[in-house]
């Protein structure tokens, strides 16, 4: 498969006509206070909202990683992620496959500090505050 034409793309769009596997129903993303995800679309349209950007990005890296290679699949090799080992070196998590990913209590609430310094420096923060997303790259 040729992926040239996406060099200098800042997205991929994927149109999909979606039916169940197996049944026929299917469970869209909901939220516990408020049910499931349903909105009106730009033409008034009822829609509902199957899975979250941020849900389908997280299946998206998880299909591109390469489990026996325990790295990024190719051509992906050399992307950067965040590897968690333990003292004795072993490999634990990284944040390519931690369920949020940078945002894991294995790399924020380790009592090793190193990595969250270097995170507030070259993010530039000085307090609680949202992050110059212009900074990751």
């Amino acid at each position: 498969m040729k992926l040239d034409a996406l060099d200098n793309q800042s997205r991929l769009v994927i149109h999909a006509p979606l039916r169940p596997l197996a049944g026929t129903r299917f469970q869209p993303t909901g939220f516990l206070d408020l049910g499931a995800a349903q909105y009106k679309g730009p033409n008034g349209e009822n829609m509902l909202l199957v899975e979250s950007v941020q849900s389908m990005a997280n299946l998206l890296e998880a299909i591109c990683w390469d489990e026996a290679a325990d790295n990024w699949g190719n051509p992906l090799r050399g992307l950067p992620c965040v590897e968690v080992q333990s003292k004795d070196g072993k490999k634990m998590i990284n944040s390519v496959l931690a369920a949020h990913r940078l945002n894991s209590p294995y790399i924020l609430e380790s009592q090793d500090k190193t990595f969250m310094k270097k995170l507030k420096v070259e993010l530039e923060i000085k307090e609680i505050t949202a992050v110059d997303l212009r900074l990751i790259g």
